[in-house]
């Protein structure tokens, strides 16, 4: 168990990052910061040992909370700069950054993604359709081709009969040609779709689908796909990663479980967060 430096706790200071209360086995580790950390932000492992990092996505492993720190590069904008040492606590009594207002004991959830969204397009069916829906593709050697431009780059897709004879093979085919830019998957909404979304977010995410005879040949597919839906910009500058809130946002934010608010607090101010050590993530879906 660390020491808490007494730089890092100050009486009566309820700014973000402030040890708010004594705590059995307190514990402060000292990372470095893999890019700017603000004071009081949930901070993940970063993409090596000793580093940590505002949360990017789901996956992301939780380590704590960014301790308000004098010896900080930043300090004039209450933040770490990129590379300084970052004293991370868990567990601890902390005040944290709030994107809304919370209670004393709301569910403590943090977002973990930005307020943006990716570019997709649909292709559905004028019948009712499941993933296990037999696809209409010849069981042979046929080859379908279609075109699927993912955020400006054209990825060619070329996928064997025998191989998709159902609509989720077709789409597990689609993935594989398409890689790491974007995602295919089934949509059950309707009479069900085939989507595809990009990897990225962000105005500059999109997908555009140009068949050539692939989506033409599926059983009861539509004669063409649906509009192509844009990515969308931050859409609110104050849902920021790494920020502490109570309400769930699917596929943007998780609950905390082995942590309590202590104190309310509105929107854009602080509460005392408790962190017992045993923090898991759950992803709001």
């Amino acid at each position: 168990m660390s020491i808490p430096s007494p730089r890092l706790r100050s009486d009566g200071d309820h700014s973000p990052g402030t040890l708010s209360e004594n705590y059995p086995g307190e514990r402060i580790e000292s990372q470095a910061a893999e890019g700017v950390i603000p004071f009081g932000r949930a901070v993940v492992q970063g993409s090596a040992a000793g580093l940590v990092k505002v949360p990017a996505g789901s996956a992301d492993k939780f380590r704590g909370v960014a301790v308000k720190s004098t010896s900080s590069e930043n300090l004039n904008t209450n933040e770490y700069a990129d590379g300084n040492p970052v004293g991370v606590a868990n567990p601890c009594v902390i005040s944290v950054e709030l994107e809304e207002a919370v209670n004393e004991n709301d569910d403590v959830r943090v977002r973990h993604s930005e307020d943006a969204t990716s570019g997709s397009q649909s292709w559905g069916f004028t019948a009712a359709k499941t993933a296990a829906s037999v696809s209409g593709l010849l069981n042979d050697a046929t080859a379908y081709t279609a075109s699927v431009v993912v955020d400006g780059v054209a990825k060619a897709i070329s996928i064997v009969g025998s191989a998709a004879q159902t609509l989720q093979t077709v789409i597990n085919e689609l993935n594989v040609d398409l890689g790491a830019a974007a995602v295919a998957s089934f949509d059950a909404a309707g009479n069900g779709f085939i989507k595809i979304t990009s990897a990225t977010k962000g105005a500059a995410s999109s997908v555009l689908i140009t068949d050539t005879n692939l989506f033409a040949t599926l059983t009861n597919r539509n004669a063409a796909p649906e509009a192509a839906i844009a990515g969308t910009a931050l859409g609110d500058p104050a849902k920021v990663p790494g920020m502490f809130r109570t309400t769930a946002e699917a596929g943007r934010t998780w609950k905390l479980t082995g942590a309590r608010y202590l104190t309310g607090g509105l929107a854009g101010k602080t509460a005392k967060v408790l962190l017992n050590g045993a923090i898991a993530t759950a992803a709001d879906v």
